[in-house]
């Protein structure tokens, strides 16, 4: 079995072939491969976001702990 008929074809035919061929495998990749990206990076930005709602939270009862604890040690020093 030969491909003996492609060497006949026009060299525009193949192009435009190869041409139509390729944007159909690219708005196919296009359309199926965008919104899966598009959800990884959202879920990344989420976790994130929470993250940083976390630690900043962390962050303030951490330093609300530090000065209620310096401010009552430093009371009771004095007082005795």
């Amino acid at each position: 079995m030969t491909f003996q008929w492609i060497t006949e074809l026009p060299p525009a035919f193949i192009t435009a072939s190869a041409a139509f061929v390729s944007g159909i495998l690219g708005t196919l990749l296009t359309i199926f491969v965008t919104p899966r990206l598009q959800h990884y990076f959202w879920k990344r930005q989420k976790r994130e976001g929470i993250r940083l709602t976390a630690g900043t939270e962390v962050n303030r009862l951490a330093a609300e702990f530090k000065s209620d604890y310096l401010f009552s040690s430093t009371l009771s020093i004095h007082a005795a």
